[in-house]
């Protein structure tokens, strides 16, 4: 049996079940065979974002700046309130900002003001809170990438830095 002859034979069983019962859980079979059959049709969608990721994805976090070249990660959420991932919204949100129109890649001088904005607003966040974050703090982007070689790795890189030179 195909896949597709069994999940046309569930949204049929479904549906008799629905309409003899009237009972609600039937619901939920139909649909996920409904889904299934439909594929990548919207609003019906079988995730492709999650089956087939991106060769190429970030995420960026909040670190304490130990020295030139070591960094500590912060508990952002619990310094500032904002979670991890809306520190990367806004963070590309305000990159955008900056971002000349035509440019199809920002600047790193527009990365690192769109970083600077961001870290004085979580700690102006922080303050607002009752937290203290160190002196100085840094935004830190790192760049999950499939190079065909190695495999997956990590691509570290600061974005910006706030507070005084020596800690």
């Amino acid at each position: 049996m195909t896949a597709e002859a069994f999940h046309l034979a569930t949204a049929a069983a479904a549906a008799l079940g629905w309409t003899c019962s009237r009972h609600p859980a039937w619901f939920v079979p139909l649909l996920t065979a409904i889904s299934l059959l439909a594929g990548e049709f919207y609003p019906l969608s079988d995730y492709p974002m999650y089956s087939d990721p991106d060769e190429r994805e970030n995420y960026l976090y909040l670190a304490r700046v130990v020295d030139d070249d070591a960094y500590e990660p912060l508990p952002v959420r619990t310094l500032t309130g904002v979670t991890a991932p809306k520190v990367k919204k806004m963070y590309r949100s305000r990159l955008r900002s900056r971002i000349e129109a035509g440019a199809r890649r920002p600047s790193m001088a527009d990365r690192s003001s769109a970083g600077a904005d961001l870290l004085a607003f979580l700690r102006g966040q922080a303050r607002s809170r009752g937290a203290v974050l160190p002196s100085r703090i840094a935004l830190i982007e790192v760049w999950i990438v499939h190079d065909g070689v190695r495999g997956y790795h990590e691509r570290m890189q600061v974005v910006a830095i706030d507070g005084p030179e020596s800690a």
